[in-house]
């Protein structure tokens, strides 16, 4: 993929994203490829993490790199492997590697979308702010139809359903690990 093709694919995705993610199912990546690109995404936001929180960030806010790094990574897959499981549940037919197919497209987006935030942000600084919140928008809405064209399930409506539902698995599990990790510690604070 070239440069100009790669800002192509940009174009579609926010202008048409049912097209966009026929378009990007229809390379058919190998497994390789999908986790370079996922594991690409991530280094390249952070990055962009890095810059803005050197730039803007007050003391002491700072987030070390391999740690945003893995925040980034373990829920882009771990959003993938609840879209897969939930749409399952509501008919789908995709394969986990079609949605993580498209889920590595989903954080290329996020890493434009929070450089141009980040380029805004520098030159009018309220404005960059503003840039990120749509972004975040126009997100959930291409999220919505690369769930709906990777698990076939004909209604945007449906794909929303999932997307809800597996956010919903995703918190239930994450408040079960951190229950795990912290609650010895939370018991001992509540005692105190």
């Amino acid at each position: 993929m070239t440069g100009q093709d790669f800002w192509r694919l940009v174009a579609v995705s926010l202008r048409n994203p049912a097209e966009a993610a026929r378009q990007i199912l229809g390379f058919a990546p190998a497994r390789g490829v999908v986790w370079t690109v996922l594991l690409l995404s991530g280094v390249l936001g952070t990055l962009v993490f890095l810059l803005s929180d050197v730039v803007s960030a007050a003391p002491g806010t700072f987030l070390p790199p391999g740690a945003y790094l893995a925040i980034s990574l373990s829920g882009a897959v771990g959003s993938a492997v609840a879209v897969f499981l939930v749409g399952q549940m509501f008919g789908g037919q995709g394969q986990f590697l079609d949605i993580l197919t498209v889920f590595a497209w989903l954080q290329m987006l996020q890493v434009v979308f929070q450089a141009a935030g980040f380029a805004v942000g520098l030159v009018v600084p309220g404005l960059g702010s503003i840039v990120l919140f749509a972004g975040l928008i126009l997100g959930l809405y291409i999220t919505v139809h690369f769930i709906d064209q990777a698990h076939q399930l004909g209604s945007p409506l449906k794909a929303v359903g999932v997307m809800l539902a597996a956010s919903l698995m995703m918190a239930f599990v994450l408040s079960l690990v951190l229950g795990l990790i912290l609650g010895d510690s939370i018991e001992g604070i509540a005692n105190v």
